[in-house]
């Protein structure tokens, strides 16, 4: 087997705003009378990873019937969309070394998330992804199944005209890792959240590395050595 290409997950991998995620999540679960702090969502089987649709589906629940979870979803959507707009949105430290590297490599890229696009759209400009990525980049839209459904995975490998197996993929979710090992590609987790059940629930669901930093990646000998599995 021979790397070709290189997929990432927006939110986590390249663009760490789970924070935002997370206070929108807390924020809609307050508008249903639910008081929750970050280790209380951390319990929610959704909440990294999502889809957001799930996790208010979890929050309505817990609320006792208070409301509907489209309700929530949009609460949690309009909160997220209102702190984005304020906070700053960076690349994570080392991303653009790593992009050097895969351009030295002759390596193809491409985005898969299921950040819907008029919040990528905000991300992608922010950061200067558009003028890395260009049209390699597929979106909620763009799917009709959403991760651990190996659809959009199987569309990036498309899109870089090379084959799933030939295809690494930086996740930050069990959904995203597994997504990317139902389409037959190599996945290696990059969590956003340093606790011990991310990184556990990240090696269940496949992931053949885990790494916390872009900067701690020796990037041709992770490329040569999982070019040898």
């Amino acid at each position: 087997m021979k790397i070709k290409g290189i997929a990432f997950d927006l939110e986590g991998p390249l663009v760490d705003v789970e924070s935002a995620h997370h206070q929108g999540h807390i924020l809609s679960a307050a508008d249903v009378g639910l008081k929750m702090t970050n280790e209380d969502c951390l319990k929610l089987p959704h909440f990294i990873g999502g889809p957001d649709t799930e996790v208010a589906k979890e929050i309505a629940q817990l609320a006792g019937g208070a409301a509907d979870a489209d309700f929530v979803y949009n609460r949690k959507k309009f909160h997220y969309d209102e702190l984005i707009k304020t906070l700053p949105i960076r690349l994570r430290p080392g991303v653009t070394n790593i992009f050097e590297e895969i351009m030295e490599e002759n390596l193809k890229i491409a985005v898969g998330s299921l950040t819907i696009k008029a919040q990528a759209t905000l991300l992608l400009e922010k950061t200067g992804l558009y003028g890395i990525f260009g049209k390699n980049i597929l979106l909620r839209e763009d799917v009709r199944n959403v991760k651990p459904d190996p659809e959009v995975f199987l569309k990036t490998a498309e899109i870089m005209g090379i084959r799933p197996e030939e295809q690494l993929v930086f996740e930050d979710s069990p959904n995203g890792i597994i997504a990317a090992k139902a389409a037959g590609s190599i996945a290696v987790g990059m969590p956003t959240i340093h606790v011990p059940i991310t990184i556990k629930k990240l090696i269940d669901a496949g992931a053949v590395r885990i790494f916390w930093d872009w900067r701690e990646i020796n990037f041709q000998s992770l490329i040569k050595n999982l070019n040898q599995i």
